[in-house]
């Protein structure tokens, strides 16, 4: 729970932070590149559980919006190794699961499974990626209103925003109890299991509290329902041409073989 909750070794405001850089991507509007997302991540899904080459075709926009958007390779890739367990779990058992066999080239076979296993890795890197890149170019207030503009219920984006807002003071206020225990005389240790029970009790506690709180406070000032918007930016050119040129890349990367298509080209530029 000490490492869990420590500001030191998960600094989760980090994609947050950078979503207040200034770039070409950072200036597109916030619904441009939550629908451009929402387009890469379905292609992503859409490939067939054996097939783990054609989804990395879509690495190159994602490559190319880090390199336009000045975000540093370190951090995304940080943020999303945190997602390789998680992938693992889903498909460690393919190979064992299924077994057929299938030539993947001259003399090499290999059972299915470890290519629908391939496939688990690939799509779920990729589409963390996509994920993490939104949030590393748009604040999340903005993709919150992005998506109550494009028609999502109201009730579902404010408990959203609500959550990831927070998450943070619920991290933090984690970070001060342990502080608080360690200046009692714990020790830097690790809280044993019955300490851990008692202060994750503890947090529940506050959390209901803060809740309340928090929400008598939005009555005060007015809340309805529904948080209010910050501007009604309208669409640019910039941001269609954006979304369109992703639309006609995960189009093409779904229906054309391109991988196939570019190692013939290199075979054939070889002398």
């Amino acid at each position: 729970m000490s490492r869990l909750f420590d500001p030191s070794a998960v600094r989760l405001r980090a994609l947050d932070e950078l979503a207040g850089l200034d770039s070409p991507v950072h200036r597109l509007d916030a619904r441009a590149k939550t629908a451009a997302a929402f387009v890469l991540i379905v292609t992503t899904v859409s490939f067939s559980k054996y097939d783990a080459v054609s989804p990395v075709t879509l690495a190159l926009p994602l490559a190319l919006c880090i390199g336009l958007g000045g975000l540093p390779t370190r951090v995304v890739a940080q943020r999303v190794a945190a997602a390789v367990p998680f992938a693992l779990l889903v498909g460690a058992f393919n190979p064992l699961v299924d077994r057929a066999p299938v030539t993947v080239l001259p003399g090499v076979t290999l059972a299915a499974g470890w290519l629908s296993f391939a496939a688990v890795m690939v799509k779920s890197l990729l589409t963390v990626t996509v994920a993490a890149l939104l949030i590393a170019t748009t604040s999340f207030p903005a993709i919150c209103d992005a998506l109550r503009r494009f028609g999502l219920p109201a009730i579902f984006v404010t408990q959203l925003l609500l959550l990831y807002r927070y998450l943070f003071v619920l991290v933090g206020q984690a970070s001060r109890m342990l502080r608080a225990r360690q200046a009692r005389g714990a020790g830097p240790g690790r809280p044993t299991l019955h300490e851990t029970a008692r202060l994750l009790g503890a947090l529940f506690l506050r959390s209901i509290d803060r809740a309340e709180r928090i929400h008598c406070a939005m009555l005060a000032r007015g809340y309805t329902g529904e948080l209010p918007s910050h501007g009604r930016s309208a669409l640019r050119v910039a941001d269609a041409l954006a979304f369109a040129a992703v639309l006609l890349f995960c189009l093409a990367a779904r229906f054309v073989p391109l991988p196939w298509l570019a190692g013939t080209l290199t075979r054939g530029a070889l002398p």
